[in-house]
């Protein structure tokens, strides 16, 4: 169930699927380690960053300055969906791992 959710939202897409892979792997590995290697783009480092670890804190300011950057809308949102979904399933299957230990 978890790799057809991965597969969905890094599968056909309107940004680029390679930054999408990149975005997650980076999202998984904030998570994960802290580790806060640059994206190879640049102007999304700053949303990817306050999207893995304070989502709450994105404001419309954030979405503005990417669409300034040349982003559509339709690839911020992509963008978001795969973050958040990195965030979400790292943090699971980390969890799930730490009760897996516990049997």
């Amino acid at each position: 169930m978890i790799q057809a959710l991965k597969r969905a939202v890094l599968g056909k897409g309107y940004a680029d699927p390679a930054l999408r892979q990149e975005v997650y792997e980076k999202v998984s590995d904030l998570v994960l380690t802290g580790d806060d290697t640059p994206l190879t783009a640049p102007a999304l480092n700053s949303y990817i960053n306050k999207l893995s670890n304070h989502a709450y804190k994105i404001l419309d300011q954030d979405i503005e300055a990417l669409k300034a950057e040349g982003y559509s809308e339709d690839e911020i949102f992509e963008f978001t969906v795969v973050g958040a979904t990195a965030a979400g399933v790292t943090r699971f299957e980390k969890g799930f791992s730490i009760l897996q230990k516990l049997k």
